[in-house]
């Protein structure tokens, strides 16, 4: 992906390691202080650090830019969040289930043990040396003439069909709410929506809708790559950012972060697509990824006129549910279920896109996990920890194997993705090495699935494209 500075990597750790560890340990001071329930949170930011220097003690010159996100996410996850919880003394489930304080100390020794088990991992698994610099601009005939008219039918289609359906439009949604109260409104209004289409319809349609959606950014960035001239590498750059936010941010599917992941790794094919500007991209998509970060989560806890331990816990309410936080996993291993077979089924048959609509009424994790946390039973907006889900089906041995098994697929993506010389294959294979590292902290296991297999029209793609480049050398030769 994207290049690092070992010296500055380094050096940055000599400093990030002690300060992290002094605030820690000046965290310790204040436990007293810490409802009781909430101490044992504590031991999460220890078992990070832990973590963080072993796997650079291990890998030492291999560190490479899938570690240092994994690392981030669970920065965030284990160390922010607890910290957040520790400096405010507590953490706001008045409209939770009270009961999941029950599990606090267990959920915080689970997800210790899910992370050394990555940490673990991630030690054994060897990342490719080197990285195919440049694309094969002669041979990628990535935008050919049947690609785009099967991308034109597609989009016949789905304009036809928002004429038939209406409502398929609030399947889009802004990116950014400006309140809380939007946000479930345009909830409210959705699932209204969504209701009126049959559900065998609905759903291949919106399956078409994200395919489409994604396989056209693409494209249209791959032509503007081609049609540049030498001296208009700014300009073309440009166009392309513009496309990348139009397409994939400002107005978003209902899954925000997939169409996010999928515009980091346009950014990252930039890189590529134009090494002469690789520092320019870079630095643009850092400044980007911050502020976006920096907005969702700490403006709007900080917006308003609210006491600055009420923004504060309300950052760490956003934070464990966007990051799957020890709270999360503490209301998952509250669930109860006679028959986990049923609930098996139910989250595995509703994992498949198109057929997906066949299953809506069956049973699924997701909304035993809703009605144990008892904050959106309605909706069902909260997705359950991959470790807790993994849990709750396999008890401790699926919290070791389940992120051992993501984390495994996560590497092999990124790895073919360093030796792609096609655009295409580097596209895809980039995203689902960054949907199953966010996974990690972001989905449950069977959504991973879900959006896997909702993305594998992409990969058949890329399978016809290199096939045509093979028969295109053929007849050459």
């Amino acid at each position: 992906m994207i290049q690092l500075n070992r010296n500055k990597i380094k050096l940055f750790n000599i400093f990030f390691v002690p300060i992290l560890c002094c605030f820690w340990l000046y965290s310790l001071l204040n436990l007293s202080n810490v409802d009781l329930a909430y101490r044992s949170c504590a031991i999460l930011p220890l078992f990070f650090l832990i973590g963080y220097v072993l796997l650079f003690v291990v890998k030492k010159k291999k560190i490479c830019d899938i570690h240092l996100i994994i690392m981030l996410l669970f920065f965030v996850k284990l160390f922010i969040l607890p910290e957040l919880v520790i400096f405010t003394g507590t953490f706001d489930i008045s409209r939770m289930n009270s009961d999941l304080l029950r599990n606090i100390g267990d959920a915080v020794l689970l997800q210790s043990l899910e992370w050394i088990t990555i940490v673990c991992c991630l030690c054994v698994m060897n990342i490719n040396k080197s990285e195919i610099k440049y694309f094969d601009r002669k041979w990628d005939t990535l935008a050919s003439k049947k690609v785009w008219r099967v991308i034109l039918v597609c989009f016949l289609i789905i304009i036809m069909s928002m004429i038939v359906y209406p409502s398929l439009t609030y399947k889009f949604r802004p990116v950014f709410f400006a309140s809380e109260t939007e946000e479930i409104l345009w909830k409210q209004m959705s699932t209204v929506a969504v209701s009126t289409i049959n559900s065998a319809i609905y759903y291949p349609l919106n399956w078409l809708i994200t395919v489409t959606r994604l396989s056209f950014v693409y494209f249209l960035i791959i032509k503007i790559w081609k049609k540049r001239e030498k001296k208009s590498n700014v300009v073309s750059i440009i166009v392309s950012i513009f496309v990348i936010v139009l397409g994939l941010v400002v107005i978003v599917p209902d899954d925000v972060a997939a169409s996010i992941i999928a515009a980091v790794c346009l950014f990252v094919m930039l890189t590529k697509l134009y090494p002469d500007k690789r520092r320019a991209i870079v630095n643009i998509l850092l400044l980007a990824a911050s502020l976006f970060f920096i907005y969702v989560f700490f403006g709007k806890a900080f917006s308003g006129e609210a006491k600055i331990t009420d923004s504060f816990s309300l950052l760490s309410r956003r934070l464990n549910a966007y990051f799957s936080g020890f709270v999360n996993m503490a209301a998952s291993l509250d669930m109860k279920a006679p028959d986990k077979l049923t609930y098996f089924a139910g989250d595995f048959l509703r994992s498949f896109p198109v057929i997906k609509g066949f299953f809506v009424n069956m049973p699924t994790t997701t909304e035993l996990f809703n009605s144990a946390l008892g904050y959106d039973v309605i909706y069902n907006s909260q997705i359950i920890p991959l470790e807790g889900q993994a849990y709750f089906y396999f008890n401790f041995i699926g919290v070791i194997i389940a992120p051992i098994i993501v984390t495994k697929i996560c590497v092999y993506f990124y790895n073919k993705m360093l030796c792609s010389s096609s655009t295409y294959e580097y596209f895809i294979y980039c995203f689902y090495s960054l949907l199953f590292a966010f996974g990690l902290v972001m989905y449950d296991n069977f959504l991973m699935l879900y959006l896997f297999l909702s993305y594998v029209p992409l990969y058949l793609i890329g399978i016809f494209i290199k096939r045509r480049r093979r028969d295109e050398r053929v007849n050459l030769s």
